[in-house]
């Protein structure tokens, strides 16, 4: 979806060897911050993908420019706890998807290997 658009290409230390398309319109739309807000998640190449000490998840992967879509954790994260966050991910993404780009159809599956 933002490959056919024109933005800019970052990268993060936080996540080595991944690019982001840095989007700072959607970033500061406040529509989709409250929309994270509501399901406990963020959005921020910047940052790591789970801060254990507010509980948030990071889904700038959505961002990612190519890659496997293969996201490491490196914090300790209890299974029902990283269940909820990613059916939360899951209900934002439809959520959000299905206000603002009604043409685009996803197609995809998520799997947690443990």
């Amino acid at each position: 979806m933002y490959k056919n658009s024109q933005h800019e290409i970052r990268e993060s230390i936080n996540w080595p060897g991944l690019k982001f398309y840095y989007i700072p319109t959607l970033l500061d739309n406040g529509h989709y911050q409250d929309k994270l807000f509501i399901k406990r998640l963020i959005d921020d190449y910047g940052s790591k993908i789970y801060n254990p000490n507010n509980g948030k998840l990071n889904i700038a992967w959505l961002r990612t420019v190519g890659g496997k879509g293969e996201i490491l954790f490196d914090s300790e994260i209890s299974f029902a706890e990283l269940s909820l966050l990613v059916k939360n991910s899951l209900s934002f993404i439809k959520e959000y998807f299905e206000d603002f780009f009604q043409e685009f159809k996803i197609k995809g599956s998520v799997t947690i290997e443990l």
